[in-house]
């Protein structure tokens, strides 16, 4: 019997935009679910998101277009 590996809760986002702040991500990423936390780093492109459940984090994965602030970024499952 094959079964799925166990999705992540934690996302990766790559690409954000400069001047984006936890507040914008977690507008964005709370229409998919509870947002738990926000990890940003602001002298890189990139943060992490924590959902509460990991089915909010797969229905954020399932939508390809994510634009923050006028910016396509990239998001990916962290185990």
């Amino acid at each position: 019997m094959r079964t799925s590996p166990e999705i992540s809760a934690r996302l990766f986002v790559g690409r954000v935009a400069p001047g984006t702040g936890k507040a914008e991500l977690r507008r964005h990423f709370k229409v998919y679910g509870d947002v738990a936390d926000i990890w940003l780093r602001h002298d890189r492109p990139f943060a992490f998101v924590q959902f509460i459940q990991p089915a909010h984090a797969a229905r954020a994965l399932a939508d390809k277009d994510h634009f923050i602030n006028g910016r396509k970024v990239r998001t990916r499952s962290v185990s």
